[in-house]
């Protein structure tokens, strides 16, 4: 793909900015904006690598065959295994917000866990919707458990960074019920919400309206 090369070779050209402009801030001893610019050249490398994979092909669309009546094809969303429909729908609808929904049972045990089934359907008033659907394994997820307990979450939307990476991946994982993420993973909240995260970027939070 000639357009999906040109991609590549501007991102390379981006990192190899960033490394500069790290080390002439190294070199001036202005260490402030250097984690912003490491965060910068991170992110890069990972959308680098991502193209590189052809897992963004779907965003050259000059480059993809048109569809056509003779070529139209369909299937069954029932009848695919649950990881088949997964995939098929994360990769058509995407992408997608990601938000760290925390919630706290009435026994104060804190869950907190990524989501990108959710969106925002009304201004006035304000609301947001979130699927919290049973895992795979017919689990109720903690977040809709303590939802349902005290009918308040927090959408915590954080930055682009190695160690946000690094966090959704963590908390994505299930662990056993009456465990909390904060504590497994040694993630800080603020003093005055313990439900919204010291690395969020901005957070809301949410009341739950049955």
């Amino acid at each position: 793909m000639e357009g999906k090369a040109h991609v590549i070779s501007f991102l390379k050209k981006c990192i190899d900015y960033a490394n500069a402009s790290i080390e002439r801030k190294q070199k001036r001893g202005d260490v402030a904006a250097i984690a912003k610019w490491e965060a910068y050249r991170d992110y890069t490398a990972h959308a680098v690598m991502e193209v590189e994979a052809g897992e963004l092909d779907r965003w050259f669309p000059s480059q993809q065959k048109l569809l056509g009546e003779s070529d139209a094809s369909s299937l069954s969303l029932d009848e695919l295994t649950h990881d088949a429909r997964s995939a098929w729908l994360t990769n058509l609808a995407s992408p997608r917000p990601l938000a760290l929904i925390a919630t706290s049972s009435e026994e104060g045990v804190r869950n907190i866990a990524p989501y990108t089934s959710l969106s925002v359907v009304s201004n006035s008033p304000p609301m947001a919707v979130v699927s919290l659907s049973a895992d795979r394994n017919n689990r109720w997820r903690d977040t809709l458990l303590n939802m349902r307990q005290t009918k308040k979450a927090v959408l915590n939307f954080l930055p682009v960074s190695s160690n946000a990476a690094t966090v959704v991946e963590q908390t994505a994982k299930p662990i056993a019920h009456g465990t909390s993420e904060w504590d497994a993973f040694g993630l800080e909240s603020l003093e005055s919400n313990e439900l919204v995260m010291n690395d969020a970027d901005y957070a809301i939070i949410l009341y739950l309206f049955e």
